[in-house]
């Protein structure tokens, strides 16, 4: 009987570091990383997106260069825009982090393209995601996967 309580009790304490985990700011650097999240695959789709915000409470400039993670083939810096009445995406070299600002990476702006998914991103799971920042260095996010339609709290942003 006591076993079953520890691994009840275990279960409880790695449940709750998991939500803390995925609510807490990242730091890079002096900037931070909140509210990433990847959708859920739908059926067997290669490819998906992740998104979050990134904040430069500091009076440098900044840049992210790159991403990069081992949950597919590649991972690259996008970014959404309107030609003639359609709605294109396109890959940047980088995407600026312009000093005291607030950059969201969201669906129909900039975000992370990721390419060759190793398996479907499932509700409820998690991967890591490596950002490369010029200045700020690299910093290693957990990001949550959520249900599709899912929408950031964020809304104040340059982006």
């Amino acid at each position: 009987m006591n076993r079953y309580k520890i691994q009840f009790l275990a279960a409880i304490a790695l449940t709750i570091a998991a939500i803390v985990a995925f609510s807490m700011s990242v730091l890079a650097g002096n900037l931070k990383v909140e509210q990433s999240f990847a959708p859920a695959s739908i059926g067997a789709a290669k490819s998906s997106a992740t998104y979050f915000v990134i904040i430069n409470d500091t009076s440098t400039d900044d840049k992210l260069v790159s991403a990069s993670t081992k949950a597919a083939r590649k991972a690259e810096l996008h970014n959404h825009f309107m030609e003639n009445g359609v709605m294109k995406m396109r890959k940047v070299e980088a995407l600026d982090v312009p000093a005291g600002s607030r950059v969201m990476l969201k669906p129909g702006g900039h975000h992370i393209m990721l390419f060759g998914l190793q398996a479907p991103l499932r509700d409820g799971g998690s991967f890591e995601l490596q950002l490369n920042f010029e200045r700020a260095g690299t910093v290693t996010l957990q990001v949550p996967i959520k249900p599709q339609g899912h929408k950031m709290t964020d809304q104040k942003s340059t982006e």
